[in-house]
């Protein structure tokens, strides 16, 4: 006779997954109409929704549903943002993450609905997208990672370039793909007299331009675009940092390693963040968001050690590597010494 089996443990977790798409929808329908800018202080969904021009009735579905899932707190019939949603989601916070959050969410419609057909048929004959967008493209691009960067990742690498004990004595850093150069103000705002050069794409150094006059750091940080793949990055630097920009030229490791190895001052240091695949590369979970890449692409993700055996191959006298957790997942901050 067959019979019930105990209560399965983690069932939960499987079901919860069904409700996944739903959680992020919800985040960023919330987004989208301002729901968080206008529930700093508490407020009735009636409130809201005459402030928005919404439907009253849905607009307090929408936010009972996201007090469900952690990011509105109701009481009296009153939502206010949770302090994570306050912090992150309302547009005025200096830790804004709604680009990021909104280039994040935007690459699943387009690529969920093919992902059976390209584990049936392999990657799609497409032709590959353009990087060369025109100026609405690199002004989302580079203000997602600025949000990204604003959000804690900045100051959490200035923290760790400055607890080296070599800081104190560095003059010149280069921020390599550093974006819009939020990253590279905070590493030599960590300074007293340090001063930087953010290299990244052309286009992308004219965008950080403005970050850093923002910062009020024109007078400390510089910018230098190309592609440091094949073109000069400079010399003269106690410290280069990298970070997740190395692996669409995981092929050309080598010769970009041993590049910067030698714009270095002896004694120099490079340290670079990025994913370090573990548990025969299953892990950490960080890299899912590679996923639309790794299926139509090819795989660029780095095994855990495949970036400090380079530096050592590059000539550096000394590697160490640590596992770093952001907000966002756990990475491998490998740092080598010249």
């Amino acid at each position: 006779m067959k019979t019930l089996d105990e209560i399965p443990e983690k069932a939960d977790y499987i079901f919860n997954l069904t409700t996944a798409p739903l959680r992020l929808e919800l985040m960023m329908t919330g987004l989208r109409l301002g729901i968080f800018d206008r529930i700093s202080e508490p407020a009735t969904a009636g409130q809201v929704a005459a402030a928005l021009g919404t439907h009253e009735g849905n607009t307090a579905h929408l936010l009972d549903h996201l007090a469900t899932i952690g990011l509105v707190d109701k009481r009296d019939g009153r939502y206010r943002n949770t302090p994570e949603a306050e912090r992150f989601l309302v547009s005025t916070s200096g830790a804004y993450m709604g680009p990021m959050l909104q280039l994040m969410a935007g690459m699943w419609p387009g690529f969920l609905p093919h992902l059976e057909a390209l584990v049936t048929n392999g990657p799609r004959q497409a032709e590959q997208e353009s990087h060369d967008g025109g100026e609405a493209y690199w002004d989302f691009q580079i203000e997602a990672a600025a949000s990204w960067a604003r959000a804690g990742y900045a100051q959490l690498v200035a923290k760790l370039m400055a607890s080296l004990p070599e800081f104190p004595s560095f003059r010149k850093m280069l921020d390599l793909g550093a974006g819009p150069a939020v990253t590279t103000v905070a590493i030599v705002a960590a300074h007293p007299s340090m001063t930087g050069v953010a290299f990244d794409l052309p286009p992308v150094a004219e965008h950080a331009e403005r970050y850093i006059a923002e910062y009020g750091m024109a007078d400390r940080i510089s910018t230098l675009g190309g592609d440091f793949t094949r073109d000069d990055i400079g010399s003269g630097y106690d410290l280069v940092w990298a970070s997740s920009t190395l692996n669409h030229s995981i092929d050309r490791l080598d010769a970009i390693f041993a590049k910067i190895h030698a714009c270095l001052e002896p004694g120099g240091v490079f340290a670079s963040l990025a994913d370090g695949m573990t548990h025969e590369r299953t892990q950490p979970d960080v890299m899912l968001g590679h996923a639309p890449l790794t299926f139509t692409a090819g795989d660029s993700r780095f095994d855990q050690g495949f970036i400090a055996e380079a530096m050592l191959r590059a000539g550096f006298r000394s590697v160490r590597s640590t596992t770093v957790h952001s907000f966002a997942g756990d990475m491998d901050l490998d740092i080598a010494r010249k």
